[in-house]
């Protein structure tokens, strides 16, 4: 018997909307813990009211599993607290890394959205968490063993060609000539025309240990389809009147508190990748109480 992954289609969506309602981002107070490893007195800041609820920046429980945090409220991305279904989800701008001001998001400004970078998290029991990244570059967990789907060379990392590294990652490209193949015996087992590769060429990136185990996993919109639709000004991203926005979704796991990571952002700056998991990491760290 297969075991799911951990999908979050509707938290997504929730964090791909959330893209367009933050504002500018702004130094946290100062927080952690103290020698003793207790919370250290925090300096509050406050924001503006709406609909009866005071933004602030007061430390707000969430729990993964065995695990608790006291993030800050305005990391969460509604900037009140965890999601009900025990899941936490944060927000960061880029390119500091920081959380906006209390209540930022209310103020929905168009011109700092392109900075969020999105970041849910969730505690995993149900399958090892050693083997999650593994898991998540196969599509095994789809149906039986041996059916079409599975096999969909799109979905496969041992289908993919190795590409040059770049960035500290490895490309992954998809490889053309499997997908003829794959179209004809898809449409002659059930029936169809095979679209998948219209509605789905993501280009992958891989990060990889000492021991070749994989850490890092990106998908993101395919350069040969989608434009970046964003430029670099100096700390801000602009719209180059395209239209549409490339973005990346970046994996990564914490073996020791059994969580799975997930971060959505610009294509734009995949070059901080790297950046960005090791800042999430630290904000895990940095307000862990148990």
């Amino acid at each position: 018997m297969k075991l799911r992954l951990p999908y979050r289609p509707a938290r997504l969506a929730l964090a791909m909307g959330l893209l367009t309602s933050l504002n500018a981002c702004a130094e946290p107070p100062p927080s952690g813990k103290d020698a003793q490893g207790g919370m250290r007195k925090v300096d509050i800041v406050q924001g503006p009211t709406f609909n009866g609820h005071t933004y602030t920046s007061t430390p707000v429980e969430a729990k993964l599993g065995p695990h608790r945090f006291n993030f800050p409220a305005n990391y969460y991305d509604d900037q009140i607290g965890p999601y009900v279904d025990g899941g936490v989800g944060i927000t960061l701008i880029w390119p500091e890394m920081k959380p906006g001001d209390p209540g930022a998001r209310r103020l929905r400004s168009p011109v700092y959205h392109y900075r969020s970078v999105i970041v849910s998290i969730d505690y995993v029991d149900k399958v090892p968490i050693a083997g999650l990244m593994e898991k998540s570059v196969s599509n095994d967990v789809l149906g039986p063993e041996g059916t079409i789907h599975e096999r969909d060379p799109l979905d496969r990392l041992d289908q993919r060609l190795r590409g040059t590294e770049t960035m500290g990652l490895t490309p992954y490209l998809i490889d053309k000539s499997k997908l003829v193949k794959y179209a004809e015996d898809f449409q002659r087992e059930t029936g169809m025309v095979y679209r998948g590769a219209e509605l789905n060429s993501e280009d992958w990136y891989i990060a990889r240990s000492s021991t070749g185990a994989i850490d890092t996993f990106i998908k993101c919109d395919s350069a040969d389809r989608v434009s970046d639709g964003l430029v670099i000004e100096g700390k801000e991203l602009i719209s180059d009147g395209s239209h549409r926005v490339a973005y990346c979704t970046h994996t990564f796991v914490d073996l020791s508190d059994s969580l799975d990571i997930r971060m959505i952002y610009p294509r734009v700056v995949l070059r901080d990748w790297k950046r960005m998991e090791s800042t999430v990491r630290d904000v895990l760290a940095k307000y862990k109480v148990q």
